[in-house]
């Protein structure tokens, strides 16, 4: 068919050709599989993003909350007066009990300060240590006595699930994400003897 129009008389041949030529470029046959396929990886790319980041801001949430509703049985001295021989241990149970699944309790670092001077503003000066490998180097966990004022926190390395977004929001060379929860509490006047 391309022969014959170029065989057309004169500007006649060349007319046919420029028509059947704006008659091609509006055929769209295959169009919505070629637009389907230029904007299916980006959807699928945002979709898997949004996922991820919803998962990452709950674990981040149930962390701070867990830590937020154990912590009470420090504030009220439940957790000095229960007599359980590891207190640190009888701690990270009940924050697990909190975690929903989320979190890998076994990979749970914890730490509980007793500031010496028993004041809110000391607080701060104390900061999350890390070992030379990157990993969290707990101060020990001492739960204080009455009127005590006590820094309380939790530590997990979180793993994205993406290999982009590892290497997004992470520093460190295994690109995990460290999720930091602390909370300063001052522990209530309770009996000591209870349980």
């Amino acid at each position: 068919e391309f022969y014959d129009l170029l065989k057309g008389n004169g500007s006649m041949g060349i007319a046919s050709l420029i028509h059947h030529a704006g008659q091609y470029g509006k055929k769209e046959d295959g169009s919505t599989a070629v637009e389907f396929s230029l904007v299916c990886i980006p959807f699928i790319f945002m979709t898997i993003a949004i996922l991820e980041l919803c998962v990452f801001f709950a674990s981040a949430n149930t962390l701070e909350f867990a830590l937020s509703s154990s912590a009470r049985l420090v504030r009220t001295g439940q957790l000095q007066a229960s007599g359980a021989s590891d207190i640190k241990a009888a701690f990270k149970t009940e924050l697990c009990s909190h975690l929903l699944g989320l979190i890998d309790c076994d990979k749970i670092g914890l730490e509980a300060i007793t500031m010496p001077d028993g004041k809110f503003t000391t607080a701060g000066d104390n900061r999350t240590k890390y070992n030379p490998d990157g990993t969290f180097k707990s101060q020990g966990f001492d739960p204080g006595a009455q009127g005590s004022v006590v820094l309380i926190s939790v530590y997990y390395k979180y793993y994205m699930m993406t290999p982009l977004f590892s290497r997004l929001f992470s520093t460190d060379p295994d690109q995990s994400t460290p999720l930091i929860s602390s909370i300063v509490i001052q522990n209530e006047p309770y009996d000591p003897n209870a349980t």
